[in-house]
């Protein structure tokens, strides 16, 4: 019975709602010892109300080789 308990436990997933790509380096930095998933939220002011950052040619998201990125397009 313990093993099937542990398969059913919910995964809590931190989320960002970056103005920039510090604020995604930032949030990868304060939970990344804690899991390597982050939730990115990107809304483009038009399909949500407000706007955030949006990636630019040629960055990269912070630690991209050992990382997992979930991300919402709004």
């Amino acid at each position: 019975m313990r093993a099937v308990l542990q398969k059913s436990m919910a995964e809590i997933i931190p989320t960002v709602v970056p103005s920039s790509l510090d604020d995604v380096a930032a949030a990868r930095k304060r939970y990344g010892a804690l899991t390597p998933m982050l939730h990115i939220d990107v809304a483009d002011g038009i399909f949500a109300p407000n706007k955030t950052w949006s990636i630019r040619p040629g960055e990269k998201l912070p630690d991209a080789a050992s990382a997992q990125y979930e991300v919402h397009l709004m």
